[in-house]
């Protein structure tokens, strides 16, 4: 039997003293305990708790990854703290019950500063003057390959490196092989050229307005041409002026004029203008289907048409938006924990409050919901929940002692203890899956 006390609205923070009860709440609850003490004279199997705690040592400054796919974690250890040439170690560890699956040891240059698992491939990035990227076989902790350059993104397909500075003045970048590190294709491009991608394109750009678009899968060239390039001060303006979003190439105008210029990757033809300060705002397609959002350093959020750049709706309640299935998740602009609601991409419309929540999205699982956690500095209480934003709900699993920094991936959720442990915070109902 399942006995409902309600949608959990938000989990308390701070101050723990019930608000005073009604004498209509004080009936409910006699109900309730009612048909608890019935439950336990029948027999009924005690309840347990939606949260199983896993502790693993650890010293501040390691750092702990969490599997993309697989019911396993990963510490790296000396990470942060530790700078210069030396020895780092890497432990996998197995849920729920946290047996040790491998260690192995990897001579670095500088420190294990980031971690991606997928596919069943560890890459580790390890920094220093010269960058490398480690690749490890996840179910034994082999070394498959190590190679220099910054870690980007990772696919089934291929692995992309860049690796910029190099001695000679040139920016390289490569596609490889996830599993044997064998390059597929490479470019490269004097320092002062940029190199942008997304999905399925790289765009080289450079600085007077020659643009070279190719095939990210493949390197093949798919077009070359020329566009009106932004002007810029290069001993003021960071910000080159362009942008790489939803298949298209966004380009700063005129510095007196406020405006911004879309082109068709695969054409360079010009698709629209809109007023948009592409030197102080960004743009991304990771909102609703169809459109781009478009936010700054300032608080607030407008999302546009991808087709025609025209404005859809605005508002000053949001800093970040993520698509989420059919439905859009907005975060607010406080500091952390940031307020999550539930939106209607159509107008901006709030539909569902899920509550003040540090959450991310790759803490996204395939069927839609996240976990999420939220730390009381007064008392070093951690509440961690379950959102649903398709169902518009929230599940809090309950609350953790002794925690602080969590942070919510797909299977678990981790948060660093007093004197540097990590505890794996696992949902109970996976273990009966």
């Amino acid at each position: 039997m399942v006995i409902d006390l309600g949608e959990v609205r938000e989990a308390p923070v701070g101050d723990d003293r019930p608000p005073p009860w009604t004498p209509r709440q004080r009936r409910a609850v006699r109900v309730v305990a009612a048909l608890v003490v019935a439950l336990l004279a029948a027999g009924a199997a005690p309840v347990r708790p939606a949260l199983v705690m896993l502790d693993i040592p650890a010293a501040i400054g390691d750092r702990f990854v969490v599997s993309d796919s697989t019911d396993s974690v990963y510490l790296l250890s000396p990470s942060l703290d530790a700078l210069g040439q030396g020895e780092r170690e890497i432990v996998k560890y197995r849920l729920p019950a946290g047996q040790e699956a491998w260690r192995t040891r990897v001579a670095t240059a500088g420190p294990l500063r980031t971690a991606v698992s997928e596919g069943g491939i560890l890459y580790a990035l390890a920094e220093a003057y010269a960058p490398e990227t480690i690749a490890f076989d996840a179910d034994t902790g082999k070394v498959l390959w190590r190679r220099a350059g910054w870690l980007g993104d990772t696919s089934a397909e291929q692995v992309f490196l860049s690796h910029d500075p190099r001695d000679d003045g040139t920016s390289l970048f490569m596609a490889l092989d996830p599993r044997t590190g064998v390059e597929r294709w490479s470019l490269e491009v004097p320092r002062e050229e940029m190199v942008l991608y997304n999905r399925d394109r790289i765009v080289r750009w450079r600085g007077d307005g020659a643009v070279e678009v190719r095939d990210r899968r493949t390197g093949g060239l798919v077009i070359r041409g020329q566009v009106p390039p932004p002007v810029i001060n290069p001993l003021a303006d960071s910000n080159p002026g362009v942008q790489l979003v939803g298949g298209l190439l966004l380009v700063a105008g005129p510095p007196e004029r406020v405006v911004t210029t879309a082109y068709d990757l695969d054409r360079l033809q010009p698709v629209w203008q809109a007023e948009i300060d592409l030197m102080n705002e960004y743009v991304t397609d990771e909102c609703a289907s169809g459109t781009l959002c478009v936010g700054g350093d300032g608080p607030g959020m407008r999302v546009i048409a991808r087709a025609t750049g025209r404005t859809r709706w605005v508002s000053d309640r949001w800093s970040w938006m993520w698509r989420v299935g059919s439905a859009l998740l907005a975060f607010g602009t406080e500091s952390e924990p940031m307020r999550v609601a539930v939106i209607d991409p159509a107008d901006g419309h709030e539909i569902a409050d899920l509550g003040r929540w540090s959450t991310r999205p790759a803490a996204i699982n395939p069927a839609g919901r996240m976990y999420a956690a939220r730390t009381d500095p007064g008392t070093g209480r951690s509440w961690i929940a379950e959102l649903d934003p398709v169902a518009r709900s929230i599940h809090v699993l309950g609350a953790v002692p002794d925690s602080f920094a969590c942070e919510a991936g797909q299977l678990v959720v981790t948060c660093t203890r007093t004197g540097g442990a990590v505890a794996v915070w696992y949902p109970r109902r996976k273990l009966d899956e």
